[in-house]
């Protein structure tokens, strides 16, 4: 029987993300986004992906910059129908 005093084992401590060094780079790309530089920042994101395919603050980003040109694209195409 387990009682308070007893200590499950050790499991070993998980090693720091590999995404903790495209900080900078991504908020680069979150900067481009932000000033409207939309393609900019995609090409950064796949700079990252490149090296980080599982990056999820870089996949976030290029989905966030696909829909925004998505957005874009289909205002356009609603003012060329009008």
């Amino acid at each position: 029987m387990w009682s308070s005093a007893t200590r499950w084992p050790r499991m070993p401590r998980a090693e720091a993300p590999a995404q903790m060094g495209s900080g900078a780079t991504l908020a680069r790309a979150l900067t481009l986004h932000n000033q409207g530089c939309v393609l900019e920042a995609v090409s950064v994101c796949r700079e990252v992906l490149a090296r980080e395919p599982l990056n999820s603050d870089a996949l976030y980003l290029m989905d966030l910059a696909m829909a925004t040109l998505w957005d874009a694209g289909t205002a356009a195409h609603r003012g060329s129908m009008w």
